[in-house]
């Protein structure tokens, strides 16, 4: 009747609230069940399954994290419980097709390489970064996990295409990248081993820092020294960059303030990390912030705002670059709180070599606009010298890169045609 209040609608502050957080808690529980199920299968089978459309993957963001696949649902704030009712009844759709699909009979190849990769995550887990024996036990099965996963059938022409378009960026023979990917899964791998480590442990002032060689460190003390202005510290996911910061921020001022997006949300020991005196640390998921709270933050001074760049139009709106030669796209959130914030830009790579771990500064970026630039202009040169940047680095090592095999993901259709044809032809 008219004026009447349905039963599922709030009635009040309260009432809405109470909604909210059940809507969450709803939208979480429906958000494990799909990890779940999917961790059952091979990523061959579910990247093949979201191709032919059997997996239906709307309002879905699908991560493939060194922990096993992860799923968010997206699903925000909702207006009025009907929209809210509505949602969770699409998720429960989604659900009941997944997990249906997800226990079709895996072939036995499918098989070995999903219990190697719970091998692999196992192992992962563990933090086994210490004992050479340990560490070679994570290599094995690594390299037991990248043989097997090269088996699978779903993944063979994806698999010459993805090496095809790689070797044309990188200028490197298809067998070549065969061997780079298998030595990336492994130094993934073995990153994140190094990054639980570091969770386990809450003071930025031990021994598993000090291994860090850092040829300009004196110069950025020098340069931070008394230093009240906010900065961004920014990198792309290359060698133990979770250690790199920790290292980083041991020259920070106590009453500084840090800001951590990700990601994912793999550990929430990291809230504990670069806390030191009255400063606090507060971490953020992308997708999940306010960036008008952060820009306010920044413009207040005092405040570090660590981010890595090297991601897709998945985890915010992009602009165009050049990188490694062809169109692609790179999100523009760093480049613009950087400019809206007024803060300069830090630029830096982590990676192994010979044994050692090296941090390595580059020039600071000044992010202020140039007199008359629009905004998007601005963002996107900004950002165009920050891809500049990870094209460099990964050029150097790319087996430490956390997303070589995603590279093509990167370039516009166009240019990933242009690849395909150009190692075709020559």
């Amino acid at each position: 009747m008219p004026g009447a209040r349905s039963s599922k609608e709030p009635a009040g502050g309260v009432c809405s609230l109470a909604y909210r957080q059940d809507f969450q808690r709803r939208c979480q529980h429906i958000e494990d069940r799909i990890t779940q199920s999917l961790r059952r299968r091979s990523q061959a089978f579910i990247e093949h399954s979201i191709r032919v459309g059997d997996l239906p993957v709307d309002g879905l963001r699908i991560l493939r994290t060194e922990h096993g696949t992860q799923v968010s649902a997206l699903c925000g704030n909702v207006g009025s419980p009907t929209q809210g009712d509505r949602r969770i009844g699409s998720l429960t759709a989604q659900l009941r097709v997944i997990e249906k699909l997800m226990a079709q009979p895996m072939s036995i190849i499918e098989s070995i390489h999903v219990s190697c990769r719970r091998k692999l995550h196992e192992s992962i887990k563990a933090a086994i970064v210490g004992h050479p024996l340990l560490r070679a036990y994570l290599k094995l099965v690594s390299h037991c996990t990248s043989y097997s996963e090269a088996l699978l059938k779903e993944e063979r022409v994806t698999r010459q295409l993805r090496r095809q378009i790689i070797g044309v960026l990188l200028s490197e023979p298809e067998r070549r990248v065969a061997r780079l990917l298998i030595q990336q899964q492994h130094m993934t791998a073995f990153f994140y081993c190094w990054r639980l480590a570091h969770y386990q442990t809450r003071n930025t002032d031990n021994a598993q820092l000090s291994r860090f060689v850092w040829p300009e460190e004196s110069a950025y003390q020098r340069m931070i020294q008394e230093n009240q202005e906010s900065r961004v510290l920014v990198t792309i996911h290359m060698g133990d960059f979770v250690g790199a910061m920790k290292r980083i921020a041991t020259h920070a001022s106590p009453e500084r303030s840090v800001i951590t997006l990700k990601r994912e949300d793999d550990s929430p020991a990291l809230q504990h990390q670069f806390k030191g005196g009255k400063g606090q640390h507060h971490v953020l998921l992308h997708g999940q912030y306010d960036p008008v709270e952060i820009v306010a933050r920044l413009r207040q001074g005092n405040h570090t705002l660590n981010i890595l760049f090297d991601l897709g139009d998945d985890f915010g709106e992009t602009t165009e670059v050049n990188f490694f030669g062809y169109r692609a796209r790179f999100v523009k959130g760093p480049a613009l709180l950087a400019i809206m914030g007024k803060a300069p830009i830090l630029p830096f790579c982590t990676f192994e070599q010979s044994g050692a771990s090296y941090i390595e500064m580059q020039a600071e970026i000044d992010a202020r606009p140039v007199h008359g630039e629009r905004l998007d202009v601005a963002c996107q040169r900004i950002t165009q010298k920050l891809a500049k940047l990870a094209e460099a680095w990964i050029r150097r090592h790319p087996e430490q890169w956390k997303f070589l095999a995603e590279l093509p993901r990167y370039l516009d259709r166009q240019s990933i045609i242009a690849c395909s044809q150009q190692r075709v032809g020559g």
